[in-house]
């Protein structure tokens, strides 16, 4: 979903910290607001504006680069957290609307969830404390307004994600709460319930009052809520599927080879997506529309090592179904290579894989009628 338009920044303990796209657009946003308002905010930190040393534009730049390491800090909270608790962490991706953990599961243990769900805000209350002391400590005024500055947007930031709502670090603190007493789909519907409820009331008064952020916050939240119910929906009617059992077994095709002869093998196989193999082991694939972008008449000397994607993982045939959702979802046009062991042997693709929940959710409707 968001990786075709993330780049990766860094990667720690693991974890790939990436960037996407819309995040780049609320920064600049936040550059902007950020130098309007400094005015307001100096006067709100008992600092003259004029006694600043640092420009309008470079406060703009500063405040937005340091609400960036906020949430990174805030996501690394979660990601080290999980990982403490044996929960494979791929990544993070922040976005405009804050971070995605990509995550492989989430914790069986009730108050294991609790805890990584409370993390993220304990993070960003930990930045706001060290930001209040800076600021009381500071003589400096540019330093004593970046505290005063910072640490408000933290501790905002922390009460926001405490609303209970998914895909809030709140809403799944209260998912665990109430996993507890009914188990978890029973919760993550009653939870799910909760967070619709709050993007109506938030988008509402976003359109009355012509703020057109809540709006985008509110519609998040509703769409984030479904998805996350839908998610946990898919995990459970999956259960021990293993992708051997659903993946489409495909010869692959050689970077070395041309795009003449991808586009014969397509015909062939009747798939507009083929997996290719490299030279350097890495699978890759090649699709439909990339073929069309090459003219006709230059097919067969242009190569497919050319215009190839690097798959962002692959996957093998014992993985269960129910564990690479999350990479199947972000994999570009849904798609990732399948392995047998060493050898690339065919694709891994999402199309499939919500024909397959469809009629697997049939299947339990209709057992469920029987059992009634």
């Amino acid at each position: 979903m968001f990786g075709t338009a993330s780049w990766k920044m860094i990667r720690i303990r693991g974890i790939d910290l990436k960037i996407h796209i819309s995040l780049l657009i609320l920064l600049a946003y936040t550059t902007f607001i950020a130098i309007l308002q400094l005015p307001l905010a100096a006067q709100s930190a008992g600092v003259d504006p004029y006694a600043l040393t640092l420009g309008r534009l470079s406060w703009g730049i500063l405040f937005s680069l340091a609400i960036l390491i906020s949430v990174a800090l805030h996501e690394f909270g979660h990601a080290l957290t999980a990982q403490s608790l044996g929960i494979e962490v791929k990544g993070i991706t922040l976005m405009m609307l804050g971070g995605i953990s990509e995550m492989n599961s989430i914790p069986e243990n009730r108050y294991s969830e609790f805890k990584l769900a409370i993390i993220g805000p304990v993070v960003s209350l930990g930045i706001a404390a060290l930001m209040y002391l800076l600021n009381r400590s500071a003589e400096s005024p540019d330093l004593i307004l970046f505290g005063h500055w910072l640490g408000y947007t933290n501790l905002a930031l922390a009460i926001f994600n405490l609303l209970p709502a998914f895909p809030l670090d709140g809403g799944r603190a209260l998912r665990s709460v109430l996993a507890a007493r009914v188990g978890t789909l029973r919760a993550t519907r009653t939870a799910v319930n909760i967070s619709r409820i709050f993007a109506w009331v938030l988008g509402l008064f976003g359109a009355f009052t012509f703020n057109f952020l809540l709006i985008l916050i509110a519609f998040f939240i509703y769409s984030a809520a479904q998805a996350e119910l839908s998610m946990l929906i898919s995990r459970g009617l999956l259960g021990n599927i293993r992708v051997g059992d659903l993946g489409v077994r495909l010869t692959p095709v050689h970077e070395s080879q041309s795009i003449e002869e991808a586009a014969s093998e397509m015909m062939r196989v009747k798939s507009p997506v083929l997996p290719v193999s490299t030279s350097n082991g890495s699978p890759a694939l090649i699709f439909l529309d990339s073929i069309k972008m090459i003219p006709k008449d230059s097919r067969d000397r242009t190569y497919i090592r050319d215009v190839r994607i690097t798959a962002s993982r692959s996957v093998e045939i014992t993985e269960l179904l129910k564990d690479v959702i999350p990479d199947l979802a972000t994999a570009p046009l849904g798609v990732l290579p399948m392995m047998e062991g060493s050898r690339l042997i065919g694709l891994l693709r999402s199309s499939d894989l919500a024909q397959f929940i469809q009629l697997k959710s049939l299947e339990a409707t209709d057992s469920g009628k029987r059992a009634a």
